[in-house]
């Protein structure tokens, strides 16, 4: 019984090993980076258009100040003054990452500065970050529910016969 529930529990360990890291590989290949900006006018810089198919999380990594993400029909209109009211808002600020959350269109990364800027841009649509999440989730879930069993079946003791007798004082 102990060697069975050994080894049932290292099974769920490695199958959820085995989920955790094809969540957190496919998190991986499922970010699109978004690479070089070009010189749109002077001291006004833009990345690539990104056309998002579907709801999508945009995130700038240690953007500068004068750095936003603003909607394609907006891009003729944004300056350095208006940037804060005209592009889109931020979903969120954590150690010097700024994300947003929008919905499928077109949009730009603009900034407004003396060269282009080193900022990493990538975005990840919803969807996917939801399925990769869950099997990460998942995954690790069953590891450390597969190391609990397995080690409680190394570790028990075994029951003794049932038939065995105990031993009787004289």
């Amino acid at each position: 019984m102990r060697r069975k529930l050994a080894l049932t529990g290292l099974v769920i360990f490695v199958v959820g090993v085995v989920v955790l890291v094809v969540g957190v590989l496919g998190t991986e290949s499922a970010l699109h980076p978004v690479s070089g900006f070009h010189q749109l006018a002077p001291g006004e810089y833009v990345s690539r258009e990104l056309n998002l198919t579907a709801s999508a999380t945009v995130t700038l990594r240690n953007p500068p100040a004068t750095m936003g993400l603003v909607t394609a029909q907006n891009l003729s209109v944004v300056n350095s003054t208006n940037l804060a009211t005209t592009g889109v808002r931020a979903l969120g600020t954590t150690s010097g990452t700024v994300a947003y959350l929008v919905s499928a269109g077109s949009y730009y990364v603009v900034y407004f500065g003396t060269s282009a800027p080193s900022t990493l841009v990538f975005y990840l649509y919803t969807g996917q970050a939801a399925a990769y999440g869950i099997a990460t989730l998942a995954g690790l879930a069953m590891a450390v529910a597969g190391g609990i069993v397995g080690l409680v079946g190394v570790f028990t003791r075994p029951k003794p016969p049932a038939n065995a007798q105990s031993p009787t004082a004289p």
